[in-house]
């Protein structure tokens, strides 16, 4: 979908074990699919014990575009969306 912006949010807890070398989110890609993975943090459970791991999904209608992708300009195209969904 064009004009779409997809935002995928999900907590860090500084300080918890992650699987891969830390990592909390991982991606993959091809010529079609990308794959946006978030990871929780390692943890042991016992016999009837439980974790959850929330995300939250927005798609958002974006009709401009960075004027560039460096880093700053992204990060000041999306401040108004991230605004939006409060963040």
């Amino acid at each position: 979908m064009r004009n779409a912006l997809f935002i995928k949010t999900f907590d860090f807890v500084e300080g918890e074990n992650y699987p891969d070398q830390g990592c909390n989110f991982e991606t993959f890609s091809n010529p079609e699919m990308t794959e946006i993975e978030s990871l929780g943090p390692l943890k042991r459970l016992a016999p009837g014990e439980s974790v959850s791991h929330t995300e939250r999904w927005y798609l958002l209608d974006a009709t401009t575009q960075p004027e560039s992708l460096k880093e700053n300009a992204i990060a000041d195209w999306i401040a108004p969306y991230l605004t939006s969904i409060g963040l």
